[in-house]
């Protein structure tokens, strides 16, 4: 009996790779997400940097959260996310959608955001203005 091959193995990288970009317009953790399916779904997220473009800074966070030096501890994998997917997204336009009640849920990544503003391609902030305190502490 011979071992049965998937149909989606016999697709080329270059088909995979297409396909990963209309995921990625449609959830913010495709890459994450496909990044972790199998080795060469692996290699070919790494090697689409379109994928890793899309930073969306402060969703899916608690109202309220644990903060040190003004910035939000618990939202330390969302920030090692942000940098990572910078280095992956190469040179890239990157879109940056800030989203959420806390501003120190957003220092961290936006200080290394901020880096790269020539890359934005765009901006979005849907922060709740009475939650956006513009006063240094």
């Amino acid at each position: 009996m011979q071992p049965s091959t998937s149909p989606i193995s016999v697709l080329c990288d270059e088909l995979l790779s297409t396909i990963f970009l209309i995921d990625f317009y449609n959830s913010k953790e495709a890459p994450w997400n496909l990044a972790v399916v199998c080795k060469t779904w692996r290699r070919i997220c790494l090697l689409t940097p379109e994928i890793w473009t899309r930073f969306n800074v402060g969703r899916d966070h608690d109202l309220e959260c644990k903060v040190v030096d003004k910035t939000c501890v618990d939202s330390q994998l969302q920030i090692s996310r942000c940098c990572l997917k910078l280095q992956r997204s190469q040179a890239r336009p990157i879109q940056v959608d800030i989203e959420g009640p806390s501003p120190s849920c957003s220092i961290s990544m936006m200080r290394a955001l901020v880096q790269h503003t020539l890359r934005w391609e765009s901006f979005q902030s849907r922060r709740p203005y009475e939650s956006v305190n513009t006063t240094q502490q």
